[in-house]
C-alpha cells in the first residue's frame, strides 16, 4: 500500500506492448474537471499539515452532485475522440496470442 506510479499515455503503451499487451485504447480520463484537479494540487500546497479533519472537506451536496454528473458526462466522450489530458489514463489492452 502506498506505492503509486504515473505514466504518460507513451510510457503506459510501452509497458503493456513490452508485456505482451496489443493496445486497444489509451486515453486521459477525469479531463472535464482537471482544472479543478490542478486549483486542488495548487491549494494543498497552502493547506497545511494534513490531518482528519481537513484530509476530506464536507462539500455542498448540490455541488458534489453537479461534479459528479460533469464527471459521469466522459462515459460519452471517451471512445470517441478521447481527451489530450487528464488525471487519469484509461487503457484497454489485449494479450497478444501465439498463433
Amino acid at each position: 500500500m502506498g506505492h503509486f506510479r504515473r505514466y504518460s499515455r507513451e510510457s503506459l503503451s510501452r509497458v503493456l506492448e513490452t508485456a505482451g499487451f496489443r493496445l486497444k485504447l489509451i486515453t486521459h480520463f477525469n479531463s472535464l474537471l482537471f482544472p479543478l484537479n490542478v486549483l486542488d494540487v495548487l491549494v494543498d500546497k497552502f493547506r497545511g499539515e494534513v490531518h482528519d479533519g481537513n484530509c476530506y472537506p464536507q462539500f455542498n451536496p448540490l455541488l458534489n452532485s453537479l461534479l459528479r454528473y460533469i464527471f459521469a458526462l466522459e462515459r460519452f466522450l471517451i471512445p470517441r475522440p478521447g481527451f489530450p489530458w487528464g488525471r487519469s489514463l484509461l487503457a484497454v489492452a489485449l494479450k497478444k496470442t501465439d498463433r
